[in-house]
């Protein structure tokens, strides 16, 4: 064996075992795959639940709209309220909302009662 001295170059090569650098590298990567996995996971099952509120909204919606039925100057709270809760899905959920055609006809109604609530008595 050489003997080696302080301040001197060896021009031997050390060498590392290959399984030294590899086997952590791959339990790295395999670590960080489980880690990547369960947040995927977890991403995925929050947005299943985001999708299922959305539709229970939405089903919700549907069942005020067809509580209104005559329309009447009483309905303008209901009528506000659930435009607001409409506003607020999001596109898709509003896709969701069957009797929209119906919620429409019911604020057109009740802007005509309105109309005709001021011009009876005198109100602009």
């Amino acid at each position: 064996m050489d003997s080696f001295k302080y301040g001197e170059t060896s021009t031997k090569k050390s060498r590392i075992p290959v399984t030294a650098v590899w086997i952590p590298l791959i339990a790295l990567v395999i670590v960080f795959a489980i880690i990547a996995g369960y947040f995927l996971v977890k991403v995925q099952d929050r947005a299943k639940a985001n999708a299922t509120a959305v539709s229970i909204e939405a089903k919700n919606i549907d069942k005020q709209i067809l509580s209104i039925g005559t329309v009447t100057l009483d309905d303008d709270k209901l009528i506000n309220a659930i435009r607001k809760s409409y506003d607020m899905l999001p596109e898709e959920g509003k896709k969701k909302v069957m009797n929209y055609d119906l919620f429409v006809t019911a604020e057109h109604q009740l802007t005509v009662l309105q109309v005709d609530k001021d011009m009876n008595t005198g109100e602009k």
